[in-house]
């Protein structure tokens, strides 16, 4: 029998078992795994059950067998969780992800425009290329970018360009299909989940196993947070950290410290 269930968007489609197994597979699952999963929440599934529903469904099963690969599932709400925190969380992490590309940042700059001064959340430089780049974080998946931020961004371009050669709009979310037109009429370069295709922020992550803090599990929110206050907003951050110095920032035991640089490791891990 088919299922009918509710997208984030409002819409309905009929359930899917591929995309279950596909999204499970995607973070590390092996197949087996991933149709025990599936095949555990089906049970519960009814008519009109939303897809975040359906994910913390899955979410629960795979923590059960796997909590490591439960992290890197839940990765996509990592990434909102991480603009819970300082308010430059965000860009400090796409900043990584620039550099994981081959460009040199800076992150907080204030340029002076033709007009008036602009504070820059990342500077991305490579060869000739000097991207301006505008970070917008969303706590919530629903929250995606529309064309006053589009319109936003390149204005402000428009006004410090003689020190840039491109603007860039990066997000942990989606843009509207108005925000991909004016972007690609106007040339601002536009870096947000799963776009663009194979080279979006979640492509990035994965290619490159750069992922937040956020994705830790037994990292408390304070703990993270006292993290980021001190620049560490990535897994990788954490595996270069010695024990006895994070047990300070984390105000907890060497003991426990040492475990939690070794599972940091274990969620970036190319395995």
């Amino acid at each position: 029998m088919e299922i009918l269930i509710k997208k984030i968007d409002g819409t309905t489609q009929t359930y899917d078992p591929k995309k279950v197994l596909n999204s499970l597979q995607h973070a590390g699952a092996e197949l087996e795994t991933a149709k025990n999963v599936e095949e555990n929440i089906r049970g519960k599934l009814y008519n009109g059950i939303d897809t975040k529903t359906i994910y913390s469904y899955a979410f629960r099963e795979l923590k059960r067998h796997k909590p490591i690969l439960a992290a890197r599932y839940d990765l996509k709400n990592a990434m909102l969780r991480l603009g819970g925190h300082e308010g430059y969380a965000f860009e400090k992490f796409v900043a990584r992800l620039m550099e994981a590309q081959g460009y040199k940042t800076q992150t907080d700059v204030i340029i002076q425009g033709k007009i008036i001064p602009h504070e820059i959340d990342v500077i991305a430089e490579k060869e000739k290329e000097k991207i301006m780049v505008e970070c917008k974080h969303h706590q919530r998946e629903f929250i995606i970018s529309h064309i006053q931020t589009a319109l936003y961004v390149y204005a402000r371009f428009l006004d410090v360009k003689k020190d840039f050669t491109k603007p860039m709009l990066a997000t942990n979310t989606k843009f509207t299909p108005q925000v991909l037109t004016y972007a690609r009429g106007v040339g601002l370069r536009l870096f947000g989940w799963g776009y663009p295709r194979g080279e979006g922020i979640d492509s990035i992550m994965d290619k490159n196993k750069i992922y937040p803090i956020t994705m830790h599990h037994k990292l408390r929110p304070e703990q993270a947070e006292k993290c980021i206050r001190k620049g560490i907003v990535t897994l990788l951050d954490i595996e270069k950290i010695p024990p006895r110095k994070l047990a300070m920032i984390l105000e907890t035991s060497e003991k426990n410290a040492s475990g939690i640089i070794k599972e940091a490791g274990e969620y970036s891990s190319k395995n």
